[in-house]
């Protein structure tokens, strides 16, 4: 009884050191169905933090006149703490990624994937300059796009 008691508490404190030994890193994440491709994650104090692009509706005026565009933001949402498994690290209770191939997979409650992505470790500043970077890519096809209808007087 005290050696199952021991080896509980040795299980726990592993498990406890490895908390949050993810901080301070981020992983950029590409899925094929979506929109936007790529969808960033934080590690902070033991929590995912999830950034994606998101269009909204914005106005320019041009030649006096209000348009109606879009314009591309990165929007952030808390996604909770993960845990850090010896083979992948699972947050939301529906995130699973895989240590070996970084692989993200998104599953429901009977375990079944429903969505893939391949994903790449940076660190914060890395992540940083990867969502400006995709950011800035829409942002500007959409400013192109408009443009190029003012020149032609389309709008």
């Amino acid at each position: 009884m005290m050696r199952s008691l021991a080896a509980i508490a040795a299980l726990a404190a592993s498990v406890s050191a490895s908390a949050g030994e993810l901080d301070g890193k981020g992983i950029a994440c590409l899925y094929y169905w979506q929109t936007y491709g790529t969808y960033w994650y934080r590690f902070d104090e033991n929590e995912v933090t999830e950034f994606h692009l998101k269009s909204v509706e914005a106005t320019r005026r041009v030649e006096g006149t209000l348009i109606s565009t879009e314009k591309y933001e990165i929007e952030e949402d808390a996604l909770g703490e993960y845990e850090v498994r010896p083979t992948e690290i699972v947050w939301a209770d529906y995130a699973y990624l895989d240590r070996a191939t970084l692989e993200l997979q998104f599953r429901d409650s009977r375990n079944h994937v429903g969505s893939r992505a391949e994903c790449s470790v940076t660190d914060w500043e890395g992540l940083e300059r990867s969502m400006e970077s995709s950011r800035a890519h829409y942002q500007n096809s959409i400013d192109e796009e408009l443009n190029e209808k003012i020149k032609n007087r389309k709008i």
